[in-house]
């Protein structure tokens, strides 16, 4: 329920929160808080044969808006596809 109230609807549609964890940097005061997400596996993919989940591609950071004067940084995390009749990968 919290994280709807801080996080925007459309990451939590289609993401998932992995870990929160607080980062030290020399930069600011207040350590930064870091939430991870993951790409959650889209319906339409899951249960198709011809498609498998390989993992995940580089993580991408997102500054979003402070919360009690802490800096927090989205750390997300998108699903990579291979597709098995071609071998082509996607996300």
């Amino acid at each position: 329920m919290l994280a709807r109230m801080v996080l925007p609807k459309e990451v939590l549609d289609h993401f998932i929160i992995t870990d929160i964890e607080y980062v030290d940097t020399k930069a600011y005061d207040e350590p930064e808080m870091h939430i991870h997400l993951d790409e959650k596996i889209h319906p339409d993919l899951q249960g198709d044969t011809h498609f498998e989940s390989k993992g995940f591609i580089s993580p991408v950071e997102v500054t979003d808006f402070p919360i009690r004067d802490h800096k927090v940084v989205l750390v997300l995390r998108r699903r990579r596809w291979i597709d098995t009749r071609t071998g082509k990968s996607f996300i």
